[in-house]
């Protein structure tokens, strides 16, 4: 199928229709954890990327310094990470995944999950599998210039 012969209403209603369902899942975590979408990106990117400086945050989040510096003061805060100065350069602070921000992605992650499981479950399995593949083309399909 070609993407040009699907009409760009159809398309752009797709669209909302994710966005909505992400807006209302991001609502719900955020009742239930205290975290924002923001917030659990940051925590997954450092799970990957660990000590990290703010700057280097900063850059992955695409938002401004002194905004990466008030998150990670209130994760910190929660928690969830950890600032140090490292002796050599004490003007970079740097910051760690602590296990209890470990702990509160894999709560997140095990809630998703279940809530995935139970709503797919009424759906026949070539419905799953091509929701599946979807998903795994979604960078591709969703890729922004930062990347």
């Amino acid at each position: 199928m070609c993407l040009q012969s699907i009409p760009r209403q159809q398309i752009d209603g797709l669209l909302f229709q994710v966005l909505k369902r992400v807006y209302l899942w991001e609502r719900e975590i955020d009742s239930i954890f205290g975290l924002t979408y923001q917030d659990i990106y940051f925590l997954q990117h450092l799970r990957k990327a660990s000590p990290c400086c703010i700057t280097d945050i900063a850059s992955e989040l695409c938002i401004p310094l002194f905004q990466a510096t008030r998150l990670v003061a209130r994760l910190e805060k929660c928690g969830f990470i950890a600032k140090e100065k490292k002796a050599k350069d004490r003007r970079t602070v740097w910051v760690s995944l602590l296990p209890a921000g470990e702990d509160v992605l894999l709560s997140i992650e095990e809630r998703s999950y279940e809530l995935i499981l139970n709503n797919s479950a009424e759906l026949p399995i070539e419905e799953v599998q091509s929701f599946l593949k979807a998903a795994e083309k979604i960078d591709q399909i969703l890729k922004v210039p930062h990347e």
